[in-house]
């Protein structure tokens, strides 16, 4: 189970995908609905959690500003979803 999720609209993840694999999380990504992406992160096996939940929070705030986007969030706090 992830530690948190972003459903973005479709488009959004190919944008930002060169950058995911220096991030230093565990990330899946579905894309198997016609309109949006599904981008479930984790926080690596002994990696500091604060640090996770930082960088979770910053790679909100950055796609929110540069897509002109809001989220709303679910799940307890654990689940974003990025719209216009």
């Amino acid at each position: 189970m992830a530690d948190a999720t972003f459903i973005l609209p479709k488009g959004i993840y190919g944008k930002y995908k060169a950058i995911i694999p220096l991030l230093k999380m565990d990330i899946a990504v579905s894309q198997d609905d016609p309109s949006v992406d599904i981008h479930e992160m984790s926080c690596v096996k002994g990696g500091d959690v604060k640090d996770f939940l930082d960088l979770v929070e910053a790679m909100r705030l950055f796609i929110c500003r540069a897509e002109g986007l809001t989220t709303e969030a679910g799940g307890a706090g654990k689940v974003w979803i990025f719209h216009k």
